[in-house]
């Protein structure tokens, strides 16, 4: 659902912050450590057949701009929520080395994050394999 789990919060300015399943890449954190090249909005991993991967975004890159606004992971976020009502794609102004690229992602369905719900019509596996072994 659209909810951000407690457990990811802390993440994106330690880890990077994921946008696996909305937008299908993943940026390193605020945190990040620039003494190993790796700087705040570094693309660390798209994934495959996502909406940033058919935009053409790849590993290496660094996000720039989100719709012509300095990148920020809060204006990340609001595009993507102005995007939910909207036909407009996101429009993200990408680097890689000293080429600049603006990269078009045609994505409307906001944040996406996994989450474990219990299906009341289906038997409650889970806390049978979690119960202690008696």
């Amino acid at each position: 659902n659209d909810t951000e789990p407690d457990w990811m919060k802390p993440m994106d300015r330690i880890s990077g912050a994921s946008f696996a399943t909305s937008l299908g890449f993943a940026l390193s954190g605020e945190q990040a450590d620039s003494a190993d090249g790796d700087r705040p909005g570094n693309v660390r991993e798209v994934w495959w057949d996502s909406p940033a991967f058919k935009a053409g975004m790849t590993p290496g890159m660094q996000l720039q701009a989100v719709n012509d606004q300095a990148f920020s992971l809060e204006s990340l976020r609001a595009a993507i929520v102005a995007a939910e009502n909207s036909d407009a794609p996101i429009k993200l102004l990408v680097k890689r080395d000293k080429d600049f690229t603006t990269l078009t992602l045609n994505y409307h369905g906001g944040f996406r994050y996994p989450h474990l719900e219990r299906v009341e019509s289906a038997p409650d596996l889970l806390d049978a394999i979690l119960a202690p072994i008696e």
